[in-house]
């Protein structure tokens, strides 16, 4: 079976699925519109310029499309093949041209993200443990970067540190996603020296985790085994990170550690677990298609739950992010390790 041809010629039953799809009424995010394109550019009948290539970056690699496809296809896994080709032949979109020359020059990949250099603590210097908040945190909110750092040290009984200031600004996922790969494996080998002799390195961005070191740990997985704090007295709503929930959903712990640390069980976005809806973040998209990726995430953030609740808890500092700048009036945003720290200084 040809996966490409079959999700050509599926008439878009998976439609339903997508989260940028359903947000913004852009048919060309749909898994059947991108898989026709990859056939005609194939065939020679389509070719691949930065103008016509930008249905190849409308995913954000949620995966969501692969939970109701009786084919379980891959969608972003195809995607990649082909933004690869595109990005090689020059053809990728001048946007998506302008992210990766920032990242590969060491730089946050837009205006809303930071250097971890300007966060205000201790730098690694060649051991113990150094938390990686990611650019888009230390870009929106230093505050809850710094809060998540000391929680990690009252969970871990140790110092933790911040990368060296030198450090990359970003891990180098927006390179692959953008169909880069070697200079996004370059980048990954210098943030792996960067990191060289220390203890352990601990993310809160689940979007950074895969270009992080192999032994990087996700935050929700550290804090969900050992977690002993001060418990709260009201609901919080939780939003599945994509890459925690799908292709296998990971997040069990992190809910069970959410409704002992807010006292209630966790109120449930309609669409939740393996399931999600994707906040826009993923993959890029956000960073490639400003517009799209904040209406994917007002969309999210539509959902009932969002005002039942009043506060949403998400296990991936990126979403986190992303969310927080389309919250509506009267709700807030928190990354987990800023609402574990805000309930034990409560």
């Amino acid at each position: 079976m040809d996966p490409i041809k079959t999700c050509a010629l599926c008439p878009k039953l998976c439609r339903f699925a997508c989260p940028v799809a359903t947000a913004t009424g852009d048919e060309s995010a749909v898994p059947t519109q991108m898989a026709s394109l990859v056939l005609l550019q194939r065939a020679g009948t389509a070719h691949y310029t930065p103008e016509t290539t930008h249905p190849l970056y409308r995913c954000t690699g949620c995966l969501a499309c692969q939970v109701p496809c009786e084919f379980d296809i891959d969608v972003p896994a195809f995607l990649d093949e082909e933004k690869a080709l595109a990005f090689g032949a020059g053809a990728a979109p001048r946007r998506v041209r302008e992210v990766v020359e920032r990242v590969a020059a060491g730089h946050p990949p837009d205006d809303r993200a930071g250097y971890h250099a300007d966060l205000d603590g201790p730098r690694f210097e060649g051991e113990g443990t150094v938390y990686w908040p990611g650019c888009a945190l230390a870009g929106a909110d230093p505050v809850a970067a710094e809060r998540t750092r000391l929680l990690l040290e009252q969970v871990l009984g140790e110092p933790v540190c911040y990368p060296a200031a030198d450090a990359p600004a970003c891990c180098g996922d927006p390179l692959r996603a953008a169909g880069d790969p070697s200079r996004y494996l370059a980048h990954r080998a210098t943030l792996t020296g960067a990191f060289r002799g220390a203890k352990r390195v601990v993310t809160s961005c689940a979007c950074c985790l895969d270009a992080l070191p192999d032994r990087a740990e996700l935050l929700a997985d550290l804090l969900g085994f050992s977690w002993k704090g001060t418990t709260g007295d009201r609901p919080v709503a939780y939003h599945d990170p994509c890459r925690v929930a799908r292709p296998e959903d990971r997040s069990g712990v992190t809910r069970a550690l959410l409704a002992a640390a807010s006292g209630s069980p966790v109120v449930e976005f309609v669409d939740h677990g393996n399931e999600t809806g994707c906040c826009g973040a993923g993959d890029s998209f956000a960073l490639f298609f400003p517009s799209e990726g904040d209406q994917t995430a007002a969309y999210r953030l539509s959902d009932p739950a969002v005002q039942e609740a009043g506060v949403v808890v998400t296990a991936c500092s990126r979403c986190a992010a992303h969310l927080a700048a389309s919250a509506p009036d009267g709700v807030e945003i928190l990354d987990l390790g800023d609402y574990l720290f805000g309930l034990q200084r409560g």
